[in-house]
């Protein structure tokens, strides 16, 4: 995912000019110098892990989305429809799914990434229509989909 990408890119620069204050406070061989840069690794390395999320399948989507509308509105609806799977362009990577809830009773989005907030948008009546999203809607979401593509 691009986002990984460019944590990678700046936890090693941050390491980079840690790394150069150190040379300059302290010598090589100190032990304070080589405990810090094990522990500075560590924890880079453990904000890297927490911070590149794993793909949520559309299945297990579906299960959140359902769940949340439940719990929202007390409802227990047994099952929805799968209406929209927003990918990156040019590639396989889901950014979004949008479910509809049956008789016109709302919808949810859900993220495809389980680093984010699993709940990106509901409405409680309706159904959600490609057609006739607003132009700020489009404009947010598109921004969601360039940030993961």
């Amino acid at each position: 995912m691009k986002h990984s990408t460019n944590f990678i890119h700046e936890a090693t620069s941050l390491l980079s000019i840690i790394l150069n204050l150190q040379v300059k406070f302290l010598t090589p061989k100190t032990k304070i110098m080589k405990k810090f840069t094990i522990l500075l690794i560590g924890l880079l390395t453990s904000m890297y892990a927490a911070y590149a999320g794993n793909p949520i399948d559309s299945v297990t989507a579906s299960t959140v989305a359902r769940n949340f509308y439940n719990h929202s509105t007390g409802s227990n609806l047994p099952s929805i429809n799968l209406v929209h799977t927003e990918k990156v362009p040019n590639g396989d990577t889901v950014v979004y799914y949008i479910y509809n809830m049956p008789s016109n009773k709302g919808w949810v989005i859900v993220t495809a990434d389980d680093a984010a907030q699993p709940i990106l948008g509901y409405s409680t009546s309706g159904q959600y229509e490609n057609k006739n999203v607003s132009p700020e809607f489009s404009f947010w979401m598109d921004i969601r989909t360039k940030y993961y593509g």
